[in-house]
């Protein structure tokens, strides 16, 4: 049987790697195990592996062929514990030898891979059936114990290992390679191989009680493995057929194609619009704008494209490639054209402390004159949000993060013009309300030595109130301060009945009164020292603040 098969395989050798198209070899650890042994031999048997593969394939499958070898250190049969187990008798001596485990495997199954649209990243899954080759790997240990009475010497473990033994085997492995040229490449994965009929006997001594009670006992072990590895990848493209071209023709060659897209009514360039190239076969690569509404396709092979891209869900106009462009000298450039009657709304978060871009802000757009509601993320590093806005309508923009207090942004479209405008910038600010930070609401308005809230209070209380909404477990202080005209008396009284108008006005709106606290300060801490104020300097020291508790 072995004098068949040996030469079958390496005719089955030979011809898959005449016709194969992937070739890599690779190297890593092996940890190679040994069933059904005692605690006492340790497992498992760390070691190198190394290997070569061939493969071809037709589409996502195809057929391989492996040649390995892994080479495993001895085992090592632990004494620990055997001088206790034996006492009242004594271990005189004590001797072990063990050999290193060699093996050899050559098989053959089916490939599978899944690759990116480049080819360039490619997984596989090899399946391969075959013969293995195994040597060594013996294990004896043998102890004399001795009391006054004599001597006894016992066989502790035994066990002959592979003598040059051939044996059927299975293996599975995943691997993944990426190529940094066409050709070249690297690749890493994992692997199990079990070897079949390996079952081999062995015996070992179990000492309960020296000299007359122990239990000799026969068993079978068999062999595996399973490691991980690393390597080179190497692989055959195939040959491009030649087109017959006339004398006064340009050979076709690779070229980039270039496609732009911009705005119909303003000629603007459009970013992050998503173009699609398709080919003959239905074959379709995408490739996103830049920020100069450029989508570059490098180096595509000379062939047929259907080219069009979309932005917003609305489709752009399209455009067709031939293969006769493909002639001429220089690249491919085409222009598509986007045509969206909605304004783009181009907003940014702005943290107001530190002033830099704040990302991870849930915003809310609320159309106010169709009553309608869409939500987006600023970005992280950029803080960047956008939102397509209807024409002729008014719109609020609110954000959202946890302990940030918000502004409430108004834009409208009223009276712009779509022909001439395209883009609506925004700056939102947002505030991060620290546990004693105190954030001052702007222009919360009362009439003169009066505490009720005027109609025209500021879009702050409503921004308060949306922050208030949003945590619910946070508790503020709402503070109210004067300017130090009047009396201090009145100007405390006067401050404590602004400050419980606030808490009142959000209680109204759907706040618990047990999450607020309204003080009023008076004129006890102003925000500047000065004597002989101006009109500007009392405005700054009146003022509404809140501070989380």
């Amino acid at each position: 049987m072995k004098r068949l098969l040996l030469p079958l395989l390496y005719f089955i050798f030979l011809a898959t790697t005449a016709s194969a198209q992937q070739f890599s070899v690779r190297g890593g650890l092996d940890l190679g195990h040994k069933y059904n042994l005692p605690p006492t031999v340790k497992m498992p048997l760390a070691g190198f592996n190394g290997g070569f593969s061939a493969d071809k394939y037709w589409s996502f499958w195809g057929i391989g062929i492996d040649v390995d070898v892994y080479a495993n250190k001895a085992a090592r049969y632990d004494s620990t514990g055997l001088s206790a187990s034996a006492a009242p008798w004594v271990v005189k001596d004590f001797t072990r030898s063990s050999s290193r485990m060699q093996r050899y495997f050559v098989g053959i199954g089916p490939s599978f891979r899944v690759q990116d649209k480049r080819h360039k990243l490619v997984a596989e899954l090899n399946l391969r059936g075959g013969i293995s080759y195994a040597d060594g790997s013996a294990i004896k240990a043998d102890a004399v114990f001795t009391d006054p009475g004599g001597s006894l010497n016992m066989s502790m473990f035994n066990h002959a290992g592979y003598s040059k033994k051939f044996l059927g085997a299975a293996k599975a492995q995943v691997k993944v390679n990426y190529y940094f040229t066409p050709k070249w490449g690297v690749n890493a994965g994992a692997y199990y191989i079990y070897h079949i009929n390996s079952e081999e006997p062995y015996s070992y001594s179990e000492i309960i009680a020296l000299p007359n009670n122990v239990n000799y006992v026969k068993d079978i072990t068999s062999v595996s493995s399973y490691g991980v590895f690393a390597g080179v990848s190497y692989r055959i493209l195939p040959k491009k057929k030649k087109n017959k071209v006339s004398a006064v023709s340009t050979p076709a060659v690779f070229k980039d194609i270039a496609v732009y897209v911009k705005d119909e009514l303003t000629g603007q360039p459009l970013p992050n619009a998503l173009v699609v190239m398709t080919d003959t076969t239905g074959k379709a690569t995408e490739v996103s704008t830049d920020k100069n509404g450029l989508a570059l396709f490098p180096n595509t092979i000379p062939a047929a494209y259907a080219i069009q891209a979309s932005l917003h869900d609305i489709a752009t106009t399209s455009d067709n490639i031939s293969r006769k462009q493909y002639r001429t000298e220089g690249n491919i450039t085409l222009t598509l054209t986007h045509n969206d009657p909605r304004f783009t709304l181009v907003g940014k978060a702005i943290n107001k402390t530190s002033g830099d871009a704040e990302g991870d802000v849930s915003v809310t757009l609320t159309n106010e004159t169709k009553s309608s509601i869409r939500q987006s993320s600023s970005k992280t590093g950029s803080g960047e949000f956008r939102f397509q806005l209807d024409a002729g309508a008014d719109f609020n923009v609110v954000g959202k993060k946890k302990n940030y207090l918000s502004n409430i942004e108004k834009i409208t479209t009223k009276g712009l013009n779509r022909s001439q405008a395209l883009y609506v910038q925004l700056e939102l600010g947002v505030e991060e309300a620290l546990e004693g930070k105190q954030i001052k609401l702007d222009n919360i308005y009362y009439d003169l030595n009066r505490s009720d809230l005027r109609p025209d209070a500021s879009t702050d209380l409503q921004k308060l109130i949306v922050f208030m909404q949003d945590n619910p477990s946070l508790r503020i202080e709402l503070s109210s301060h004067t300017d130090a005209r009047g009396s201090e008396i009145h100007n405390l009284k006067l401050s404590q009945a602004r400050a419980q108008s606030v808490v009142s006005y959000l209680i109204r709106n759907g706040v618990s009164k047990d999450r607020m606290v309204a003080k009023g300060y008076g004129e006890t801490k102003p925000v500047n020292t000065c004597t002989d104020c101006s009109e500007a300097e009392h405005q700054q020291n009146r003022r509404t603040e809140i501070k989380v508790l």
